[in-house]
């Protein structure tokens, strides 16, 4: 033998527990736990295989790794004795056979592949490997297999055949011939039957069934209860349905049907439940004679009748067993959904071992409980209770018992009419069977109907309490009231004395002690003898007094069947006014007030606080709730109270002699808007300016403490620019509540709807609006007119003294004078008749005829003078034509009316007008001083030294020193001739 280690790779982790088994037979197998090598033992003759398994949860791989390699052939046997046994009632087929070889040098690894046939259609429908070693021994070898299909249903045939697997025989996986068929018939053909019948299983199954035909007949359909299920055919007369999943039946089972052809109707029925689930054993006495065990049933089975579960309850010590058959029938007393059983107690036997046992067609379950018998005591019920009421705070109770108990303790419920609940404990000694036993109840109320109940249990074990007994009720007896009625007045002083309201508070039951059937109030003037009294029925709780203005002491009292209360005063000062200071102002919550004040100087009694319910009302329903002394401070509370209603609430310091008003109080539980609209007045006191004024709110719409008061408006055509930009109201807020009025200002010809709303801590109230329409006046728009026009005039003339006294400044600045350009005489010199400045040296042009032609009346030519020059050229004979347009300014030439000028005459400054001088700058105002400027031609010849000449050596202006005196002729007023003959004064 040869040991192998054999190694290999994991492969990917999976994360779950693998387990791998390592094969080199069928029946030499290692399992190998988490690990990655094994080791085998092995005869090695040639080629080895060994198998690896990988198990986890989600299933299992195999690899097969080869050593060596070596060919055997090997053919296996067929296998001998094949037979076939059928168990129609579970559907399964057993086989049994032989491996058919009688002598082997050593042991071989062989698989058997076995298979299963359905006869007529030799279809397989199941095909299993069956792995063996055979040896020189004859083994016999079995398998069994379950069938879907009911065996009835169509004939079976089995067949085997067998395979080499063995390594060392390297047969290569030869194979034998198959055995022959073994045939298990199905139902035969006389009669139409369907399978299985009458058949339990569990919910979940999946369940085939099959109708097979008798001669003649053919099945038409299937239905699993109302469900048409696909038919498959098994044979020539045999059809069957498939229903997977099985669902709970109903008591009765679920039918399956199958229809024939000719016309005949079949069935089946199937029963589908559960397993027993019973579980929580319990077993317990309640007359030490016997036991009762309670468990419960768990999951119903849904199996009824010959098909429920059936228990056994046995007593191992003992050895007995107690009949539990009625434990699950219809009519089984179920006590909180459990099942019970009776043991009887065995004389002189304490402990005791329970099993119960729980049978059903598809299993079984067992449970067990152990019992001591004197801890596990759960007492009756008392059967007969009897109270008896012996006065105002206290009763008896008498107990009994049908059954002995020992030490027993006991609890009584007490409830009273105000089903206030109370438990008290009390403990009894041995208890004989129907003796009678009494328990003395005190500590209770007068006049109060009380409810009794009890229950006990075992004093030295307990376990659990007995049920309640049967209720029993009493009412005690009544006692005078304990406590003197709390007592107010209301005081309405006329001129003829003074009507006093005395109310009271009923008692509450627990002072009154019994039930109120009047009430007593006297009274008597203070330090007089004699009294008066009245009586009040127990329905009202007031009464009216006429008195005079004497003081007085006024009791209440309550009476009821026994006796009345201590008696309750109240002192009424005729002559005394209660002082009405301005009430301080609190903020409440919506259940109430917290009040606080300061404390009285003579306080012996404590305080009262008084307020109206209903303070809008005719009936205010006055209250009032007294303070203890020393405590200056309470909260006030009462469902009563409203949002948006105005308290008032006064606080009375309570002496020996009398009660003084000490402070009052208004104020809201919670404040809301106002509910009723400012009325508003208009006046317009100009164009822009508006005065409203408005109206209070009465006290009862306020709803709340008014804050101060919004004032909205907006103008309705927008004319003004600002609120046809904005879009919004305007909104004036005034924070004095007082203010009635408010000037609005800054407004503009327009119509505008003015609201004024009042607004609280809980909101703005409603407005009504109201419009007024603003419209300038015919003075306005005049003075708007005129005050600028005047400012503008006055400035023009502050501006014109301004400039004249500083008008050398201001010609200086805009009009500077003009050098005179100037040269003397002998700074020009002529030599031969040329000029000594080569600049002026300039040959002249000399036309022919010169046509000077002066705009013509009526003409527009863009508001200029036309000259025209028809100039004749001596050498060719050719007219050159030239139009000179001369501005209306400065023109040094202008002529009105000048005659055609020849070149050869010299002009005469005598002959010409020069009464029309154009005004400033006149450089040829002296036409004197013109001459013939080139030398070089005679004069007859020369043109005319015009300033404007290129030929002209004349300056523009001769130095005129004699005519600085001249005054300008001008018929028309310039400033700048202003100027500049300022200038010369």
């Amino acid at each position: 033998m040869l040991t192998f280690i054999c190694s290999w790779s994991a492969g990917s982790e999976t994360n779950l527990k693998t387990t791998y088994k390592i094969c080199y037979k069928p029946t030499h197998c290692e399992s190998v736990e988490r690990n990655v090598s094994g080791k085998i033992n092995l005869a090695l003759f040639g080629a080895v295989q060994i198998h690896i398994t990988a198990i986890n949860t989600l299933g299992s791989a195999t690899a097969t790794f080869q050593v060596t390699k070596k060919d055997i052939t090997f053919i296996p046997p067929v296998p001998q004795n094949v037979k076939v046994v059928p168990d129609f009632s579970s559907q399964t087929l057993s086989l049994k056979w032989i491996g058919g070889v009688s002598a082997l040098a050593f042991p071989t690894t062989i698989e058997f592949e076995i298979q299963v046939l359905w006869t007529e259609k030799m279809e397989v429908i199941h095909t299993e490997s069956y792995a063996a070693q055979l040896d020189s021994q004859n083994k016999t070898f079995q398998w069994s297999w379950i069938s879907g299909v009911p065996l009835n249903c169509t004939s079976h045939s089995v067949r085997i055949r067998s395979i080499s697997t063995d390594i060392l025989m390297n047969s290569k996986n030869g194979s034998s011939d198959w055995s022959k068929l073994q045939t298990i018939p199905g139902a035969d053909d006389s009669k139409s039957v369907m399978f299985p019948e009458d058949k339990v299983v569990r919910v979940g199954t999946n369940m085939t069934f099959c109708c097979v035909a008798g001669r003649g007949q053919r099945i038409k359909t299937l239905v699993y209860g109302a469900e048409h299920l696909p038919c498959s055919e098994l044979g020539i007369r045999s059809k069957a349905i498939t229903k997977y999943n099985l669902p709970p039946s109903d008591s009765a089972g679920t039918n399956i049907m199958c229809n024939l052809d000719p016309p005949h109707l079949l069935g089946t029925v199937v029963f589908v439940g559960y397993p027993p689930d019973d579980q929580q054993l319990e077993c317990e006495t309640r007359d030490l004679q016997n036991i009762v065990c309670y468990w419960s049933p768990g999951r119903q089975t849904m199996l009824l009748r010959e098909h429920r579960t059936f228990y056994t309850l046995t007593e191992r010590i003992s050895g007995k067993n107690a009949s539990c058959h009625q434990a699950n029938d219809d009519d089984a007393d179920l006590n909180d959904d459990k099942y019970k059983c009776n043991f009887p107690v065995i004389s002189g036997q304490q402990m005791y071992k329970f099993l119960l046992k729980a049978k059903n067609p598809l299993g079984e379950v067992k449970t067990n409980y152990t019992l001591n018998l004197y801890t596990r005591v759960y007492p009756y019920s008392p059967s007969k209770v009897t109270v008896l009421c012996t006065g105002s705070r206290q009763t008896k109770l008498f107990l009994s018992w049908g059954v002995s108990y020992k030490n027993m303790t006991c609890q009584f419920e007490i409830v009273t009419n105000n089903k206030e609940k109370q438990l008290r404990n009390f403990t009894l000694p041995d208890q004989e069977a129907n003796a009678l036993s009494r328990v003395a109840v005190d500590q209770l109320y007068p006049d109060t109907s009380y409810s009794f109940r009890t229950r006990c249990a075992s004093a030295e074990h307990f376990w659990k309490w007995s049920s309640w007994s049967e209720s029993k009720t009493c009412k005690t007896q009544e006692e005078a009231p304990s406590k003197a009625l709390d007592v107010w007045r209301e005081i309405k002083r006329t001129e003829h004395g003074q009507n006093v309201l005395v109310k009271w508070k009923p008692l509450p039951h627990s002072d009154a002690k019994g039930t109120i059937v009047k009430y007593e109030i006297t009274w008597n003037v203070v330090n007089e003898v004699g009294e008066q009294s009245a009586i009040a029925p127990v329905s009202v709780n007031s009464t009216e007094l006429h008195l005079n203005f004497s003081d007085y002491v006024i009791a209440v009292r309550a009476v009821n069947s026994v006796g009345s209360s201590p008696s309750s005063q109240i002192r009424i000062l005729g002559l005394f006014e209660e002082q009405a200071d301005e009430p301080s102002i609190i903020s409440g919550m919506p259940s109430g007030f917290n009040l606080s004040w300061s404390p009285g100087t003579n306080e012996t009694c404590g305080y009262i606080v008084e307020w109206c319910l209903f303070p809008d009302t005719l009936d205010c329903n006055m209250q009032w709730e007294r303070v203890p002394p020393k405590t200056t401070h309470t909260v006030i509370t009462s469902d009563g109270f409203r949002p948006g209603v105005r308290y008032s609430i006064s606080v009375y310091g309570c002496s020996q002699h009398k009660e003084y008003l000490l402070k009052k109080m208004v104020g809201y539980t919670q404040e809301l808007a106002p509910r009723r609209a400012v009325k508003v007045k208009a006046e317009a006191n100009s164009s822009h300016t508006v005065t409203l004024r408005w109206e209070d709110i009465p006290v009862q719409d306020h709803q709340g403490f008014i804050r101060g008061y919004r004032v909205y408006y907006v103008p309705q055509v927008n004319f003004s620019a600002r609120s046809q930009k904005s879009g919004i109201k305007e909104v004036i807020n005034i924070t004095d509540p007082d203010v009635r009025n408010v000037t609005v200002t800054n407004l503009h010809s327009a119509t505008y709807e003015f609201t004024v709303k009042a607004y609280t801590a809980g909101g703005e109230g409603i407005g009504e609006p109201i419009n007024i329409n603003l419209v300038d006046s015919p003075l306005g728009l005049f003075l708007a007119i005129l005050i600028p026009l005047g400012v503008t005039c006055f400035c023009g003339i502050l501006l014109g003294i301004f400039c004249y006294t500083k008008r050398n400044c201001v010609k200086e600045t805009f009009y500077p004078d003009v050098p005179n350009p100037e040269i003397h005489g002998e700074q020009w010199s002529v030599v031969e008749g040329r000029s000594s400045n080569p600049t002026f040296d300039v040959k002249p042009f000399i036309p022919d005829k010169v046509w000077i032609i002066e705009s013509v009346p009526g003409k527009d030519v863009d508001d200029s003078d036309i000259c025209t020059m028809e100039m004749n050229n001596g050498d060719n004979g050719s007219v050159n034509n030239l139009e000179v347009i001369s501005d209306s300014g400065y023109k040094p030439q202008m002529r009105p009316h000048v005659p055609l000028l020849d070149v050869n005459h010299t002009p005469n400054p005598q002959h010409l007008d020069l009464t029309e001088q154009s005004e400033g700058y006149q450089p040829q105002l002296k036409v004197s001083n013109w001459s013939v400027e080139s030398p070089e031609v005679d004069e007859a010849s020369a043109c005319i030294g015009s300033p404007t000449s290129v030929n002209s050596t004349q300056f523009l202006l001769p130095y005129q020193a004699s005519e600085e005196g001249q005054s300008t002729r001008s018929s028309s007023w310039k400033f700048s001739s202003l100027m500049s003959s300022a200038q010369k004064r």
